[in-house]
């Protein structure tokens, strides 16, 4: 039998059932995404942040961790690259 580290995703599969990480955006406006603010800009202010939510599922037992990239689209994307050069402006 193989170490738990080491299994595949099929693997995992095959034992049961999956547990997923939660309400990433919850977590965040907890660990204090600012009002109105888009997710996805955590990733870029905020790295550290977002890695101490994917930890905090991981060590509550999530078997799979998804990206802070849930509402990503054209539509937010562009607004988001208008919000990032205007940071680049004021640097």
């Amino acid at each position: 039998e193989k170490e738990e580290w080491v299994l595949t995703l099929q693997d995992k599969i095959n034992c049961g059932i999956l547990l997923f990480d939660g309400a990433m955006g919850t977590m965040l406006q907890n660990a204090g995404q600012r009002v109105g603010e888009l997710p996805e800009i955590m990733n870029i202010r905020s790295p550290k942040t977002v890695q101490n939510v994917h930890r905090a599922y991981i060590e509550a037992g999530a078997d799979i961790i998804t990206t802070n990239t849930f509402g990503a689209n054209g539509l937010k994307l562009k607004k988001l690259s208008k919000i990032l050069m205007k940071a680049n402006l004021s640097l």
